[in-house]
């Protein structure tokens, strides 16, 4: 079974959930890479793109099965990255 990975090399957190500003009542976090806060964000998973939207430039990824979650359990995956700089990907890929 595949484990879900983080979908960095450097974990930097610049908001978390439930501040007061964008994420006042949402489970959302916003991450950084090092420095220049750009860094390159890989797949924590073998799955599909779901959706793309370039209005905020973000795309919804599934996992393909069931992935192992940082708690252990094991469920199917879905992920939103929203904010990307570019998304070199078309709706429906596989990956």
């Amino acid at each position: 079974m595949e484990k879900a990975m983080f979908p960095m090399k450097t974990l930097r957190v610049t908001q978390g959930a439930y501040t007061s500003y964008s994420h006042k009542q949402s489970w959302a976090i916003d991450l950084g890479g090092v420095d220049s806060g750009r860094d390159k964000v890989f797949a924590p998973f073998s799955g599909t793109v779901r959706r793309i939207r370039s209005t905020n430039n973000e795309m919804w990824i599934t996992s393909d099965g069931p992935v192992e979650w940082a708690d252990g359990r094991i469920a199917v995956m879905t992920c939103l990255f929203i904010h990307a700089n570019s998304i070199p990907i078309a709706d429906g890929a596989h990956f």
